[in-house]
């Protein structure tokens, strides 16, 4: 056999030479009755020489092939395994880093609005001490005032209602309460520092309004008994005739 006829040989696939190995391997070690059986007695007795040849290289190709599967798979393995690991290195440090500059943004909002609540003029605290004021954690605000426009925007208060109402006086009203991150800083403060500042001007238009709504309601009560009385009196000037 030359040497291309050797490199051939060689390229076969691994299963055929397992399967040429075993039948090689028959011939070799199988008892003379069976190989009878199968006429090939003869033929083992005669190429004996080149049957134990074959079977041995074939043994030898097979098992180096088998070996050399086993370590693609392992260095597969292998290779994978550091792959993942490498990936969830990458993971943990992308998510720590995440973290991390998570707690630094959400440590700069804290900073800033902690500034916010420390630099607010006199006019957005007496609009917070009105809460004070009226004793309530919700109350009517004007939000055509600069200093509710404000508050709101710096998220120092907060809207409670969808829909507001407009009055003739007052204009567009909300209902508002104080943020829960600024409840504490106000629960301490003194407002005893802005006793000469005035209460916001929609405070006054709000009791204005509601001074007008509630006078109105009484004519109209007023008007009710009167004309229910009126019919009474009708009433009871017929029924008399």
């Amino acid at each position: 056999m030359d040497i291309g006829g050797i490199i051939n040989f060689l390229k076969l696939s691994t299963k055929f030479m397992v399967l040429i190995c075993i039948i090689s391997g028959i011939l070799l070690f199988a008892n003379q009755e069976f190989l009878e059986q199968l006429s090939l007695f003869d033929f083992k007795e005669e190429f004996k020489i080149y049957v134990g040849i074959t079977f041995l290289f074939t043994l030898g190709v097979s098992i180096v092939n088998v070996l050399s599967s086993l370590y693609k798979l392992i260095n597969i393995y292998i290779v994978r395994k550091k792959e993942l690991a490498e990936k969830k290195i990458a993971e943990e440090k992308i998510e720590k880093q995440r973290i991390a500059e998570e707690k630094q943004r959400i440590a700069e909002e804290n900073e800033l609005y902690q500034r916010n609540l420390e630099k607010l003029d006199y006019k957005e605290l007496a609009v917070i001490r009105e809460f004070i004021l009226q004793k309530l954690n919700n109350i009517e605000m004007s939000i055509g005032d600069s200093a509710v426009i404000s508050l709101e925007k710096k998220g120092i208060i907060e809207r409670i209602s969808e829909q507001g109402y407009r009055g003739t006086i007052t204009g567009v009203i909300y209902y508002f309460r104080i943020h829960i991150r600024a409840e504490n800083y106000f629960k301490s403060y003194n407002f005893e520092n802005i006793n000469n500042i005035d209460r916001p001007e929609w405070i006054y238009k709000i009791n204005q309004q509601k001074k007008i709504i509630n006078q109105q309601n009484e004519f109209l009560e007023t008007q009710n008994m009167m004309n229910e009385e009126l019919a009474q009196m009708v009433k009871n000037y017929f029924s008399i005739k």
